[in-house]
């Protein structure tokens, strides 16, 4: 009874779609076949009469002999009917030959199909399960069979899905980097530190078959051989891809986790919903959460502060955020370095105004930069990796600029965004400035609107905060890109020079002070001093490409 009850809920969802597939029918429900089923069970059972199913074989047969309308069914209704008014006797005028005849073909029929038909265009795991289900049948019995077949099937599952590739890809912050718009000297700096940020992009399902691979290549990292090439500072998992964590996985990451931090190494993850079931897994064990530290988006966004004592897992929902708090960690670093390189260079200034020639009382032993410096010859190669990047950075191209305190806005905010791109003098950027007008916004305000005309013309940011949201339909969903867009930088260049409309929504996200290059003053420009118009779009487009590569390795690494 046990056995007749569980084909009777197993045989609609494989003999239905096979019955499909057989007859060329496209159109098959198999929610409504089910409810057919339940109610046609139901009244049977009700009236005490044998339970009803859909026998593959005979069904089969008589579609092919012609009963393939609704006509013929009621027919085969109304006759079995009668056969079971009148009794079983009239069985036996059945001629023995041809009842075991069609039995006989309908064997052979069956066997073709499982057998013949799917050789070479199944899996030969999958063919391999399909044999054993036809030996267990014949051998032992059809229930026998049929758990057979569940077991292999899950075995063969198993199998397959350890073959698939844990990691999708595996990339350093040289070529993934958030889409926040900085500065010129922090984008060089961060090119030089962004292999200290390694990046695994996860997918699939995470079960014990897999997650030994995603260790093996995580260890790889810490390897010595890779560890003397490229030590690192940032391991960032990517789990938008994920479909589901299993509790053994689970502990795998627990271990990625302890092995992570054993190396003085911070782990942020990337992709989770804290509601999800990828999420509540990795909770479950430790790997994030209230029982290891941060939060969901915790410490998310431009002048928040970010907790990277190596003690706690930060997470945040997208790879952008979690890149971008990974950059403001190294970043913290370089502005040390350069109020270290200030402080050092005042004191040297006012010992040669003192005619003092003792350098070691350049630095007291309390001084900032005393402390800094001595983090920095611990012999750790990371730290030493960072300082000698912010040092080069620091000094590169310095030219013989005023110093931005004389300087009224915006040529201040002009020299910090374009200055270092190409080789221009002070003058250019006076002449420049002319063009730009003041223009102070509230938090939330929209400067333009995605699809909107380019009538604004750019902005350039002296204080505060923009984000740049571009909205598009992947099938039926509506997605979003997101930029960042600190002061010291520009938007709305593209629109500008092309007059194309724009491509994303403009809002501020903090109370702003903007300097704007509207369209008429931009074409006054380019009527008053063309040299100066034609300098300048060199400039911006420059800025521009800058930032376009950055979208489109970000592009890439969302796939």
């Amino acid at each position: 009874m046990l056995a007749l009850t569980f084909f009777g809920i197993l045989h609609v969802p494989i003999n239905v779609p096979a019955l499909g597939v057989s007859t060329g029918q496209d159109n098959i429900d198999i929610n409504r076949e089910l409810v057919a089923h339940g109610w046609s069970n139901l009244l049977s059972g009700g009236v005490g009469t044998v339970q009803n199913y859909l026998v593959y074989t005979n069904s089969l047969l008589f579609i092919k002999s012609g009963g393939d309308s609704r006509v013929a069914g009621v027919m085969l209704a109304g006759a079995s009917l009668i056969i079971f008014l009148v009794g079983p006797w009239i069985v036996g005028y059945i001629p023995v030959m041809v009842v075991g005849s069609l039995i006989f073909h309908l064997g052979l029929d069956l066997v073709k199909e499982a057998l013949w038909d799917t050789w070479g265009l199944v899996h030969p795991l999958e063919y391999l399960t399909i044999t054993l289900i036809v030996v267990a049948m014949a051998g032992f019995g059809f229930v026998e069979g049929i758990f057979m077949g569940i077991l292999l099937a899950c075995v063969f599952f198993v199998v397959t899905n350890s073959l698939k590739e844990g990691v999708r890809y595996s990339c350093t912050g040289e070529s993934a980097k958030s889409t926040v718009r900085r500065v010129y000297r922090q984008q060089k700096f961060l090119r030089q530190v962004g292999r200290q940020i390694y990046i695994f992009k996860l997918q699939g399902d995470m079960f014990f078959g897999t997650i030994n691979k995603v260790e093996k290549e995580i260890q790889d990292v810490f390897s010595r051989r890779r560890w003397e090439i490229n030590p690192i500072q940032f391991l960032v998992l990517d789990f938008s891809l994920v479909r589901n964590v299993d509790f053994s996985a689970a502990e795998g990451f627990g271990r990625i986790r302890r092995a992570v931090h054993a190396k003085g190494v911070h782990l942020v993850l990337s992709g989770l919903d804290e509601q999800g079931e990828v999420g509540k897994a990795l909770q479950m064990v430790g790997v994030w959460g209230a029982g290891a530290g941060a939060g969901l988006g915790e410490g998310h966004g431009h002048g928040s502060t970010f907790s990277h004592d190596g003690s706690d897992t930060q997470s945040f929902p997208g790879l952008s955020e979690a890149l971008e708090y990974c950059e403001n960690c190294l970043l913290e670093s370089y502005y040390r370095t350069r109020e270290s390189t200030l402080e050092i260079a005042k004191r040297k200034r006012l010992l040669e105004f003192a005619n003092q020639d003792d350098s070691s009382s350049m630095l007291s032993p309390d001084s900032e930069a005393s402390r800094f410096f001595a983090e920095q010859i611990q012999h750790s190669p990371r730290k030493t990796q960072i300082f000698e990047a912010a040092r080069e950075t620091l000094h590169a191209n310095e030219r013989s600029y005023p110093h931005p305190i004389n300087l009224q806005q915006p040529v201040p905010t002009l020299l910090a965004a374009f200055h270092e791109t190409r080789e221009n003098p002070t003058d250019f950027f006076l002449r420049l400035s002319m063009y730009f007008e003041r223009r102070t916004v509230l938090a939330g305000t929209i400067l333009w609107r995605q699809g909107g005309l380019p009538t604004d013309g750019l902005y350039l940011v002296e204080d505060g905060t923009l984000r740049s949201v571009q909205e598009f339909q992947d099938s039926g969903l509506v997605r979003r890109s997101v930029e960042v867009i600190l002061p010291g930088t520009i938007s709305g260049e593209i629109g500008l020079f092309t007059g194309n409309n724009r491509s994303s929504t403009l809002v501020s996200e903090t109370d702003s002070i903007l300097w704007g290059l509207s369209q008429e003053r931009f074409q006054k420009m380019v009527k008053d001093d063309p040299t100066l118009a034609v300098e300048f779009m060199r400039v911006a487009m420059s800025y521009s490409a800058e930032r376009l590569n950055t979208m489109a390795a970000y592009a890439f690494n969302l796939s």
